[in-house]
């Protein structure tokens, strides 16, 4: 006995869902802080072609049963903003403004920067204020930073800090990433498919 081709239908895994992300800011920090979080890397351009050709990078993940391919492309400082202009917004979901916490003094001109960029260029597109932590070798623990910070008498941005700018510049949240706490890079991206598998019209 065959199945009916309504119940084969009903039954066939759903199309994994494609979104394409944008990395602005500091993405060299971001960029080794998220090392272990990709799925894979690539230099093509999977959607219409820019006037840059970024790096791309593959993150899959399972968000209730369904896949999410996000495409995570790195504009660099170095781009400028002709950065922005060849990603319309109707194929970015969107933007991931990535500022190192080791420069606090700098960390609040970095994200309003970015937002204005994107507000310009980019209107309508959620955004996540995401800070980097760099550790300085040989330092591996939150608590060592800490001391060591302070011991340089330098200032630590709080996740208050964070989470304070990300709603002034209207973004969805403010997460900190390390390159040795990967549990919040997951979070990250976790919260990221949810909103993108929430706003999905396929």
């Amino acid at each position: 006995m065959h199945d009916s081709p309504i119940l084969s239908a009903l039954s066939a895994p759903a199309d994994p869902i494609r979104r394409k992300i944008l990395l602005v800011g500091d993405t060299g920090c971001a960029i080794a802080c998220l090392a272990g979080a990709w799925t894979s890397s690539k230099h093509s351009n999977p959607f219409p072609a820019a006037s840059v050709t970024p790096e791309v990078r593959k993150k899959a993940i399972n968000i209730k049963g369904r896949q999410i391919d996000l495409d995570v492309w790195e504009i660099k400082p170095t781009h400028l903003l002709g950065r922005l202009l060849p990603h319309s917004p109707t194929t970015t979901h969107m933007l991931l403004i990535c500022v190192a916490t080791n420069r606090p003094s700098q960390f609040r001109n970095t994200a309003l920067m970015w937002s204005a960029e994107a507000r310009e260029h980019l209107p309508g597109v959620p955004t996540i204020l995401v800070g980097c932590r760099k550790y300085p070798s040989p330092i591996k623990t939150k608590s060592e930073y800490e001391r060591w910070m302070k011991l340089q008498n330098l200032a630590l941005l709080s996740s208050r800090d964070g989470d304070s700018m990300a709603a002034s510049i209207d973004a969805l949240a403010y997460f900190e990433i390390s390159s040795i706490e990967s549990q919040v890079s997951s979070d990250l991206f976790d919260f990221v498919g949810e909103y993108m598998l929430r706003h999905t019209t396929e």
